[in-house]
């Protein structure tokens, strides 16, 4: 989700309002996936802005690859109980012999 002028977004006309009121102008929200398999989505990033127009271009990009190195980090914290590991031990992790 994308907007950069929440003062006057028909979207969300009270949280825009609000958020435009305390200095916020533009939004960036990106949604995080730990895992490709539904439901397994676990939170959003969301970036605000200042100045209209801040999160466009590179801006835009490099919270895309941010919310990606999240995702990931989020999927390596999947506890070992979980219903994915079935009977095998998912946080065991394989030592060499030395």
């Amino acid at each position: 989700m994308y907007d950069d002028d929440l003062a006057r977004t028909p979207a969300w006309p009270k949280f825009g309002a609000a958020a435009a009121e305390r200095g916020f102008n533009a939004v960036l929200s990106t949604v995080l996936v730990p895992d490709a398999q539904p439901p397994l989505l676990s939170g959003a990033l969301n970036i605000y802005a200042r100045e209209p127009g801040a999160l466009r271009g590179e801006a835009a990009d490099i919270a895309l690859l941010l919310a990606t190195h999240a995702s990931l980090a989020l999927a390596g914290t999947r506890p070992s109980n979980s219903p994915r590991c079935g009977r095998r031990n998912c946080g065991a992790r394989s030592t060499p012999a030395t």
